[in-house]
């Protein structure tokens, strides 16, 4: 298993598909129906942890100092 963790200013159009193809899953919805709000939840983050296994994106997370407060 590899983990990548990196700033989301650095997030590449791959790396996007693959968090809103495990969001869609886990929310079982579909791709285009998770892509603004999975988008909207990248852009917040700061932060992002890329676990790999055998080259496959599988699972993720996203963060910030402070998630969700008004004083961040």
């Amino acid at each position: 298993m590899r983990e990548i963790i990196t700033s989301t200013t650095n997030l590449t159009d791959e790396r996007a598909r693959g968090i809103n193809h495990l969001a869609a899953l886990g929310f079982e919805q579909t791709e285009s129906a998770m892509l603004d709000d999975t988008t909207a939840h990248i852009l917040a983050a700061e932060n992002m942890q890329l676990p790999y296994d055998d080259e496959q994106l599988v699972g993720f997370a996203l963060y910030r100092r402070c998630l969700w407060r008004q004083s961040c």
